[in-house]
């Protein structure tokens, strides 16, 4: 029964591709990048077809974002016609809105934006779109008009919150708990962010939902190893019951167990802690053949082939997809050997 019940379940989490919309400018910029000199790239090509493409990543915190930095690095090759700028954000929106001014001072063909924070975008758009510059929305979210921007790419942040609780609910079921008290511990990503808060929005409906759920602790780890560990060592400090450890990133619950580890914790999917986390990465699956991790939820890195689809769209004048959900799957700890040969990342 369990087996019909999760197949029925992984069916529903599958993300639905968004609706088509009519492209908007995009194309060569012509003499205003023939001149330019890069202040952070060098030279942008002119001439030919060479599409100039500037990545402005959100950090380097998680095995996740190295994952998805280095699938943009290879779809978006010099082989393939493109000149590539990246750009590392250091989990700074500061920084991020700098270097996108910077790129359009440089008169690139495109932006691609995987945004620290969902606010406070709204300028440099319209400063973009002054300059006919396309905008790609990858990874997160903004909160700006979606009229500023060409496309967003990523996951649905708080369906994911949603499915992670909808899989406790079958773990639960199959232990025969599903009627118990259940207390949980959260561990939030960095304050502001698209996917902290999607997957805390998500997660906060479903024990909402659920008179016998309660979130007792919650501490922030900024999407770190090191930040997982040091709140699982407050959560611990604080006395506080919980049976649930929720934390909204793979590294995170890492530096979790690190920390139960110390602590004499037991945890997993025979006793102790039921442990759920995010994002799907390699090791995550390790921990999940272990019996550490009982649950992860995916949420894909590879969002590069999407966005340069829309790039040729847009060159080419065509119609485009202005929301791109990827689709992701829920992880059970007693699937991991059939799934870890085939994860990439």
């Amino acid at each position: 029964m369990r087996g019909i019940v999760r197949r029925y379940i992984r069916l529903l989490l599958v993300f639905s591709l968004a609706v088509f919309c009519l492209a908007g400018c995009g194309g060569q910029k012509g003499d205003r990048a023939k001149d330019l000199n890069l202040k952070r790239a060098g030279q942008v090509p002119y001439g030919g077809n060479i599409i100039t493409v500037g990545f402005i990543q959100n950090g380097n915190e998680s095995d996740w974002r190295e994952a998805n930095s280095q699938n943009f690095k290879a779809v978006f090759s010099e082989e393939k016609g493109y000149h590539f700028i990246y750009v590392n954000g250091n989990s700074s929106q500061e920084r991020q809105i700098k270097a996108m001014y910077d790129l359009i001072a440089q008169g690139v063909d495109y932006i691609i934006l995987n945004p620290v924070a969902r606010d406070g975008w709204e300028d440099v758009l319209e400063e973009a779109k002054e300059n006919k510059i396309p905008v790609i929305i990858s990874g997160g979210s903004v909160s700006a008009d979606e009229s500023l921007f060409a496309c967003r790419v990523g996951a649905d942040f708080e369906k994911e919150g949603v499915n992670a609780c909808k899989a406790i609910e079958i773990f639960l079921e199959g232990k025969e708990l599903e009627d118990e008290p259940v207390k949980i511990a959260l561990i939030e990503g960095l304050e502001g962010s698209p996917s902290a808060t999607g997957r805390t929005g998500g997660i906060e409906k479903e024990a909402a939902a659920h008179d016998n759920w309660q979130i007792t602790v919650r501490e922030r780890g900024d999407f770190t190893q090191g930040g997982g560990r040091d709140a699982m060592e407050r959560i611990l400090e604080s006395g506080a019951e919980f049976q649930v450890l929720i934390a909204e990133n793979d590294n995170m619950m890492f530096g979790a167990m690190a920390a139960m580890d110390q602590r004499g914790v037991s945890y997993g999917a025979d006793k102790g802690v039921i442990t759920v986390s995010f994002e799907a990465v390699r090791d995550a699956f390790k921990k999940m053949q272990k019996k550490q991790l009982v649950i992860s939820v995916e949420s894909s890195p590879l969002l590069a082939r999407n966005c340069e689809e829309t790039i040729l769209a847009i060159d080419k004048k065509k119609e485009y997809k202005k929301v791109i959900y990827t689709q992701e799957m829920v992880f059970f700890y007693d699937e991991a050997n059939i799934h870890i040969d085939s994860r990439t990342y």
